[in-house]
């Protein structure tokens, strides 16, 4: 049996819950009230730290974020939703497939902090 990406997530990953917040619009491109519809779906992610070094910081090549989110190739998420791990919340700021030939393996997601 092949260990995937996906088998490994599922394996030893954590529940993080996304939640997207959606602006609504009437006919005429006007908010509705409540602007705002929320939508929540909990998955399983590994979730990772992000560090940078000295040398990083001297050469200007910072990492962005304060922290990663690996999950399964159907996960609905897109910047700007937010992820709530172990009670803190993370601003989705990056969101990329991550390739091979074979297709996409999974999804690496950049977080920033935000409470």
């Amino acid at each position: 049996m092949a260990i995937t990406s996906d088998f490994i997530i599922q394996r030893w990953g954590e529940e993080v819950t996304i939640t997207r917040k959606t602006r609504t619009y009437d006919d005429t491109s006007n908010p509705r009230e409540p602007t705002e519809t929320t939508s929540t779906t909990t998955v399983k992610g590994l979730f990772q730290w992000v560090t940078s070094d000295e040398e990083e910081v001297k050469s200007g090549l910072l990492q962005i974020g304060d922290a990663k989110l690996f999950v399964p190739v159907d996960t609905d998420i897109e910047n700007e939703d937010e992820v709530t791990y172990q009670g803190h919340t993370y601003r989705v700021i990056g969101v990329q497939n991550q390739r091979s030939a074979q297709g996409v393996h999974y999804i690496e997601c950049h977080l920033k902090k935000l409470y």
